[in-house]
């Protein structure tokens, strides 16, 4: 995948947009702190080949975390042009939770791309900024 992403850098170098979102998304991959192997291996068992969290639940250590639960305030973004966890497959945390204030955006990018991308700023950031502004005192 890396080598494959420095590949498309080589082949789109004349688009600036897609130049800037690659440095915006190495630069935020670069300086992250690496996750220990058995997490890595938790996240693709239970999340990717279980598909636990479809079914509003996820095993964390011995205890099964349920999204029913949660009543808090929620805002979920995703990407529109994200191929991890696709906008439809995102808002089905819609389902599960117990929140009575919750909301669901689609902003242009991919799934890092929401936060970190070119277009995060004057798509993702002002949705956040705002809904949390319409709840703060």
């Amino acid at each position: 995948g890396s080598a494959m992403g420095y590949w498309e850098l080589l082949l789109r170098l004349g688009d600036r947009e897609f130049v800037t979102n690659h440095a915006t998304t190495s630069a935020f991959l670069d300086r992250m702190v690496a996750y220990p192997g058995g997490i890595i291996q938790d996240t693709l068992v239970r999340v990717w080949i279980d598909n636990q969290l479809s079914d509003g639940e996820i095993q964390i250590g011995d205890d099964m975390a349920r999204l029913e639960n949660v009543h808090a305030n929620l805002l979920a973004i995703a990407g529109e042009g994200d191929t991890m966890v696709t906008p439809g497959a995102a808002k089905r945390v819609m389902d599960h939770v117990s929140s009575s204030d919750k909301a669901f955006r689609v902003v242009p990018g991919g799934h890092m791309g929401i936060l970190a991308g070119s277009q995060a700023p004057e798509a993702s950031w002002i949705e956040i900024a705002d809904w949390l502004g319409e709840r703060s005192g």
